[in-house]
């Protein structure tokens, strides 16, 4: 592996710094913001997004980067959007569960408080 320094990088010394600076910025705010969904959200959240940014930086560098957009790079892509899909299914079918069972509860304590208030 060829180690690039400032003199040998191809658009000079001040780009080379620039590219490092924004590496780290730019590393620094994808942290901030996992740990944001992490305590706002959830971990698996956080997990699912890290896996769905994992595949897309791949595609940008295909985009931008010109790279060759090979199988692995695919199959990645494709499983990372599936887990995605799945996750936000699997959210969709939580809530409806839940919302359905609150109902079911608040149903009941009608029915409930009903015939308290009719039997005196």
């Amino acid at each position: 592996m060829a180690t690039i320094t400032a003199a040998t990088f191809g658009l000079g010394k001040t780009n080379y710094y620039l590219v490092l600076i924004w590496d780290a910025v730019s590393w620094q705010l994808l942290n901030l913001g996992i740990m944001g969904l992490i305590t706002c959200a959830s971990s698996l959240l956080a997990g699912i997004m890290i896996a769905v940014l994992l595949p897309l930086s791949q595609v940008l560098s295909v985009i931008f980067l010109h790279e060759k957009f090979d199988g692995p790079k695919g199959i990645a892509l494709v499983l990372s959007l599936w887990g995605f899909a799945s996750y936000l299914y699997g959210e969709k079918v939580q809530k409806k569960r839940e919302a359905q069972k609150m109902e079911q509860q608040l149903a009941l304590a009608k029915k409930t408080g009903d015939l308290e208030s009719a039997a005196p």
